[in-house]
């Protein structure tokens, strides 16, 4: 494998264990059970009832992640990479960090609070691999859950000094790299642009949203 380019690949499924070996299916099905789940944690709960909805809704986001390898130790659905790391050693637990470019509590706090974005598009927000160096000073400049922004989300970065290239070996600038640059990357990768087409139904879409 060359170094100028990640090798990107869905993470596999066992049909056997999971039911279906259809990536989608997997995420529907997490979606529908985020709907159900939504208005029995508003029924039963008497303490701490919006954390619960929170918590429930930041699993299920990851959990979809960790089906396409974009979240997890597989990591090979990851698009975005710290400038400095070789695409082979990408699965070195030790020398790096997968890291929510926007953070998943402020992207859940957003929908809670109404944001129209659905479930099923921020289940695909930003996830870049950067080394365990940079993940520190995140941490240590008090970036690491807070500094992000919606429409451009790797500007935290650059406060840091980190850069990024993507899944092509394309350096991206941090500071101008806007959200609608990252789905139009999206696009551009049939593997994934076939699994948002699967599970572009609106149907789950308001139901949820319905029972916040």
């Amino acid at each position: 494998m060359i170094d100028d380019a990640h090798n990107f690949k869905l993470a596999g499924i066992n049909k056997k264990n999971k039911g279906s070996d259809k990536h989608s299916d997997l995420i529907k099905n997490h979606i529908n059970i985020l709907e159900a789940v939504i208005p029995a944690i508003k029924k039963v709960s008497k303490y701490g009832t919006e954390r619960q909805i929170k918590n429930e809704i930041n699993k299920r986001i990851r959990e979809c992640q960790n089906i396409l390898g974009m979240w997890g130790d597989r990591r090979s659905g990851i698009l975005y990479f710290e400038k400095s790391i070789n695409f082979p050693e990408v699965k070195d637990k030790n020398k790096f960090t997968v890291e929510h470019v926007i953070p998943v509590s402020a992207t859940v706090q957003r929908y809670i609070d109404g944001d129209p974005i659905p479930i099923e598009k921020l289940i695909f927000n930003p996830i870049a691999l950067i080394t365990t160096e940079s993940d520190k000073q995140l941490r240590e400049k008090g970036l690491a859950k807070s500094g992000h922004d919606f429409d451009f989300p790797f500007r935290r970065y650059k406060q840091v000094e980190i850069e990024i290239k993507d899944l092509h070996g394309t350096v991206i600038n941090c500071e101008n790299f806007s959200i609608e640059d990252h789905f139009e990357l999206i696009h551009k990768v049939p593997e994934l642009q076939e699994v948002i087409n699967e599970i572009n139904d609106t149907k789950s879409i308001h139901t949820i949203q319905k029972t916040l």
